[in-house]
């Protein structure tokens, strides 16, 4: 027998084993519908969604018609779930369906697992929760949130619906609904529908939408989950408990922002210095920012802006701003550039110009796609900047 041919042999069963380990894993213990064909149905339906998963939510021909705003949280919390970062396996992670519940007429609930093994030991990576509803032959699945916010109580302020618990902090969101209007005139963005839920926390947020575990979230307490589908943006809030008790500028900014230029072409640097400029950062006001900034400078006279960008550095540590700040809050010197440019280019070229710059690229190591955008836009180049920066400085004290 030839090596070419045991060499043959021996990919195809490692090709083999791999497409078998991406099937479905059915736990013993669950209770599956007794008729053969509706369970047969309902299982290759399951496979369907989960092969579909990757799509946009859009296209995605398993989620029931009526449900696409939220069920896309949950879709795409779904999305390369798979993927072992530490080995680099495209299929670590396989699918576990640990639960299934007739929840009601041709509705069924049911639990997956993302699981793996690492040396020996099991790891759990995610565990879901989704509905499914039998339509004809096949099954069709939806987020339960609908469900999980039955009888919300609602208030509309303008194109927002806030949905909550019990209370709610008017003042703020009248402050809040006065915040979108103030970022969509700057930015031009278009007046869109919005349903806003207030959890209680991220933790909250996510049960809600059917996220009952994701390891990438542990340790998170406060973010938010958004989806944006039919010209309607749904926000799953979990940052300001489920009364609206605080309002965040800066992320609110990045939010309205993303509804005009697409995040997977804007540069984070850029974006960042908008959104220290028009919302401050962690509570902390542009002047003050601009204030603790300008100090720098004058404490830092031979500063190298250039490589200080480049390198991502920080010019402020938690015990500087007075308040009990995290290594995460810091605040950059990058972005703070970025506020400065943006702020000109605003004044003497309008939006238009920040937008052209916004929309360069990802950021990337050397920034080269950032200085072509810059030059083209605010005629500074690598070769001028640190005199450039230092003008900005001045002309803002």
């Amino acid at each position: 027998m030839s090596k070419f041919f045991l060499l043959t042999i021996w990919a195809f069963f490692i090709l083999l084993f791999k497409a078998d380990a991406q099937q479905l894993i059915i736990s013993p213990q669950i209770r599956l519908p007794r008729d053969s064909t509706l369970k047969n149905n309902l299982i290759a339906s399951l496979k369907q969604f989960l092969n579909s998963k990757e799509l946009p939510n859009q296209k995605n021909g398993s989620v029931l018609p009526g449900t696409l705003s939220e069920t896309s949280l949950l879709l795409d919390e779904f999305k390369q779930i798979e993927i072992d970062q530490e080995s680099q396996d495209s299929i670590f992670f396989k699918p576990y369906l640990i639960n299934l519940i007739e929840a009601r007429d041709s509705t069924y609930s049911l639990q997956l697992s993302y699981m793996g093994i690492r040396n020996t030991q099991p790891t759990l990576r995610a565990c879901f929760k989704l509905s499914a509803k039998r339509e004809g032959s096949r099954f069709l699945f939806f987020s339960p949130f609908k469900q999980n916010t039955k009888g919300w109580k609602l208030n509309r302020v303008g194109l927002t619906d806030f949905f909550y618990r019990e209370h709610l902090n008017e003042a703020n969101v009248q402050a809040y609904q006065k915040m979108i209007e103030s970022f969509d005139k700057i930015i031009g963005a278009p007046s869109i529908a919005t349903r806003y839920y207030c959890a209680d926390n991220f933790e909250d947020a996510l049960m809600l939408a059917g996220v009952n575990y994701k390891s990438d979230y542990n340790g998170y307490s406060k973010s938010r989950l958004t989806s944006l589908e039919n010209d309607t943006l749904l926000v799953l809030d979990g940052r300001f408990s489920n009364h609206f008790d605080n309002i965040d500028p800066h992320d609110l900014f990045h939010e309205r922002l993303h509804l005009v230029i697409e995040p997977d072409i804007i540069n984070r640097p850029v974006d960042e210095g908008c959104a220290y400029l028009y919302g401050g950062s962690w509570g902390i006001g542009w002047p003050t920012i601009l204030a603790q900034f300008i100090d720098y400078a004058a404490k830092n006279k031979h500063s190298d802006w250039l490589t200080l960008y480049l390198e991502r550095e920080y010019f402020t540590q938690p015990k500087q701003m007075n308040k009990s700040i995290t290594a995460d809050q810091r605040l950059s010197i990058s972005y703070v550039i970025n506020a400065l440019i943006v702020k000109k280019l605003e004044r003497e070229k309008g939006f238009g110009a920040v937008k052209e710059l916004l929309s360069c690229g990802k950021s990337e190591k050397g920034d080269a796609n950032y200085f072509v955008a810059l030059a083209k836009t605010a005629g500074i180049t690598k070769a001028n900047f640190n005199k450039a920066v230092w003008e900005l400085i001045e002309c803002n004290k």
